[in-house]
């Protein structure tokens, strides 16, 4: 359950809190790799390891992916390009696992040795760096990953060309490196970049053109630049209306975006029946309890309190204290938030009567 809670703070959820990007800034698998001149007991390890692996069961993939990077050692050598993909292999699923203090030495040991044995300019040795700037990064570590991202796009642009995927991929990981490192300006004009080429090269209706339109929006309205978001926000909500349907969650999420950023610039008699529809709709989808539903409830809350409407604000902050207290207990920072929230209410409705 996503919360961010505080007295009349707005529950914006998970999708608000994390940039898009997150999702493309990944770690990339070996490129390359073929296994027809494997012995069938390695492919049949890999195939092992990689289900175990897609099911979820780390523990029972990892010792698989650890016993074929001893085996292909011994057949192939430190050096051979699919022995290099297996210790690549151990490494994403720690970092899956987030093991990132054992991934992290073995990501540097695959960078080098692809450097060493592939060169500087091969596909899979870009990928490595990126790889280990997303493990500095995650370990919070932006001094070393930057660089990283720096370098990895800089070598793509040169190699690839400025259109190429894995370009534009570099470019969103690099606009959120310095967007947690509190660098929003340098941020900006890369993610304006990449969703103009990703709407040039591939269409308005692209998942990834989608990607970059969330990031943009985004972007502006955490550096408060509301007037700026607001379109991008109602691209959003339209787009995702007309390929996903009114009733979708990800047009839903969209809906109450907009109303949030409309709350934000005092336009509440336009978020009011976004809110409105959102709430039912939820509601009637996703039942009473699901947290998205606390989510929109919340919102909507806050924002009768905001213009004013205190009688009509109090019950609704009455039903989210209730659902906080039920599914997160009375100590939680959250509850004790929304009971904040809900006293000071009831204090503006008493002083006002």
């Amino acid at each position: 359950m996503a919360f961010r809670l505080g007295p009349l703070s707005c529950l914006i959820g998970t999708s608000l809190n994390i940039f898009h990007a997150e999702r493309h800034t990944r770690f990339q698998n070996s490129l390359g790799y073929d296994t027809h001149d494997q012995p069938d007991q390695l492919q049949m390890l890999q195939h092992q390891a990689g289900q175990f692996e897609s099911w979820g069961a780390f523990d029972r993939a990892l010792p698989l992916y650890e016993e074929l990077l001893a085996q292909r050692k011994h057949i192939f050598g430190d050096d051979h390009r699919d022995t290099i993909a297996a210790l690549n292999n151990v490494a994403l699923l720690l970092f899956r696992m987030g093991d990132l203090a054992r991934a992290v030495p073995l990501c540097e040991e695959v960078l080098k040795q692809r450097k060493r044995v592939l060169g500087e300019e091969d596909p899979d040795t870009f990928v490595s760096i990126n790889n280990l700037a997303l493990l500095f990064s995650r370990k919070g570590d932006l001094d070393r990953a930057l660089p990283l991202y720096e370098d990895c796009l800089a070598s793509r642009r040169r190699i690839l060309g400025e259109d190429h995927p894995d370009t534009l991929l570099s470019q969103d990981n690099l606009a959120l490196a310095f967007i947690r490192q509190g660098q929003v300006d340098l941020a900006l004009p890369l993610y304006e970049e990449v969703l103009a080429k990703r709407r040039r090269i591939l269409g308005d209706d692209h998942p990834d053109s989608f990607t970059s339109l969330d990031n943009l929006a985004l972007l502006l309205f955490r550096m408060g630049d509301y007037n700026r978001a607001l379109p991008l926000y109602e691209q959003r909500r339209d787009k995702r209306r007309e390929i996903l349907g009114d009733d979708h969650p990800d047009t839903l999420q969209s809906m109450n975006s907009l109303a949030l950023l409309f709350s934000r610039k005092g336009l509440y008699d336009r978020a009011l029946p976004l809110y409105e529809e959102c709430l039912a709709k939820r509601q009637k989808i996703l039942g009473d309890d699901h947290p998205d539903c606390l989510q929109t409830l919340s919102n909507l809350a806050v924002l009768l309190h905001n213009s004013g409407e205190y009688k009509r604000a109090l019950p609704l902050f009455d039903q989210c204290l209730e659902k906080c207290v039920r599914v997160l207990g009375r100590s939680h920072p959250h509850t004790k938030g929304m009971q904040s929230s809900r006293d000071l209410c009831a204090e503006k409705i008493s002083t006002n009567q």
